[in-house]
């Protein structure tokens, strides 16, 4: 997938010529570390020390507990979503596979997993160079060894670091100043489960989500100033990876409000006089969500098949309280610093309603999907996980408020986020030393 290297360059960057060679680059790891030239200046800005700070952090509990003493990377729901690979690529089983009940269902026509695949492409380049290395080094060349799970949690670093440098981009974007900025990207990295499911849980889809939602709202805003045929290709199909990962992020479209506020009728009559590019878009998105159904048909001869049996939505009886507030996983007792982005929903009423309307329709949506899921604690784990891939959406309204408070309300919000992120990794301490 190529990624023009303008949406990831700060406006102070944004007309400097980009170098012949660099643009043959494709990948969005390429174009991330080529525009991420700004991280290593004599005077790095506060932002860039925050992510460099965050990423340390990761860095250094994945190295300390996922790569030497913690439990197998691959496990629980990992064994699904890294599960195409190995069939794929290593045991060429794919729809023979013995049966487990975790995520392999055995169908008249075969087996069938039920997990989606997304993040299994997004591993693959990891997964290949770690099979290399197998081979190399003379580890066991079964996708189990070490270098297989050290190449998920670098994937779930990478990712992590692409993330927040999207987000970064898309802040400078929407005019939030430098100190903003940084207290935004401090609250991502320790005041929010990111940490957990991209050091200690990095096989989880978590991590990956929030990286493609994180550009999938660069590309977006980034139609505030012209839209182009070649945007609205890469946008339909970053957008249709967001799906291939978990369907259930598509939700991610009723963000455009509080990425684009007020442009929003603007920016939706120029997409619709380009025909070309929408044809593009949808070209890219169907042909990426495609990959699923090739791959239900390499497995039972369908392409289209259902792999959640006897799992799904109760639409009658949401489970509101618990999604939000409860002891076992509710979202504001495990992150309570994202009580402040909600709050900053409602004060953007008054001078953004645009914003304000699209974050509270957002919330709702996204609250109510998640909470009639027939297991509204999503299984095992540290907090309420499946907000993880929202986090680059929920935090615009509060970063927009910070912009406009000044004086006491910053200085109260900035204290608030402190205690609310240090409680937070008490409990992220406490949970993985088995104390909670």
């Amino acid at each position: 997938m190529t990624i023009p290297c303008g949406w990831l360059r700060s406006k102070k960057y944004e007309d400097d010529p980009v170098p012949k060679y660099l643009s043959a680059q494709v990948g969005l790891e390429a174009h991330c570390f080529a525009n991420s030239r700004a991280m290593f200046r004599k005077s790095p800005t506060s932002s860039t020390i925050s992510i460099a700070v965050v990423m340390i952090f990761f860095a250094v509990i994945t190295w300390r507990w996922s790569w030497n003493e913690g439990p197998s990377i691959i496990r629980s729901d990992v064994e699904g979503y890294y599960g195409y690979l190995r069939a794929i690529f290593i045991n060429q089983d794919l729809g023979h596979e013995k049966p487990n009940w975790v995520f392999l269902h055995q169908t008249p026509e075969g087996t069938l997993n039920k997990y989606f695949a997304g993040e299994a492409v997004m591993l693959l380049p990891f997964f290949l160079v770690a099979h290399a290395v197998a081979h190399l080094t003379g580890e066991i060349p079964n996708g189990l060894s070490p270098p297989y799970g050290h190449a998920i949690g670098l994937a779930a670093l990478c990712y992590a670091f692409f993330g927040l440098l999207a987000f970064r981009s898309l802040l400078r974007r929407l005019g939030i100043s430098e100190p903003v900025m940084a207290t935004t990207l401090l609250v991502l990295g320790f005041g929010t489960q990111l940490v957990q499911y991209t050091s200690l849980q990095p096989g989880w889809s978590h991590v990956y989500s929030f990286s493609a939602v994180s550009v999938f709202l660069l590309i977006t805003q980034r139609f505030s100033g012209v839209v182009r045929s070649r945007d609205l290709l890469v946008w339909g199909a970053v957008f249709g990876l967001i799906v291939l990962i978990r369907p259930v992020n598509g939700l991610v479209i009723l963000a455009l409000p509080i990425v684009l506020g007020k442009d929003l009728p603007t920016v939706f009559r120029s997409v619709l006089k380009d025909r070309l590019g929408m044809i593009a878009a949808v070209g890219a998105f169907f042909a990426v969500i495609s990959i699923q159904s090739m791959l239900w048909y390499a497995q039972v001869g369908h392409f289209v098949a259902d792999g959640y049996k006897d799992e799904g939505f109760y639409w009658s009886r949401p489970a509101f309280f618990q999604v939000l507030f409860g002891i076992r996983r509710g979202l504001f007792v495990w992150a309570p610093s994202l009580l402040l982005p909600a709050v900053a929903v409602i004060a953007l009423w008054r001078r953004d309603r645009w914003r304000a309307i699209g974050g509270l329709v957002y919330w709702l949506a996204n609250t109510y999907v998640i909470a009639c899921w027939w297991i509204w604690y999503y299984g095992s784990g540290w907090g309420q996980r499946v907000y993880i891939e929202h986090y680059p959406v929920l935090l615009l309204p509060m970063a927009f408020a910070l912009q406009r408070w000044a004086g006491w309300r910053r200085k109260l919000a900035q204290i608030f986020l402190l205690v609310a992120s240090l409680l937070t990794l008490a409990q992220f301490y406490q949970y993985n030393h088995r104390i909670l």
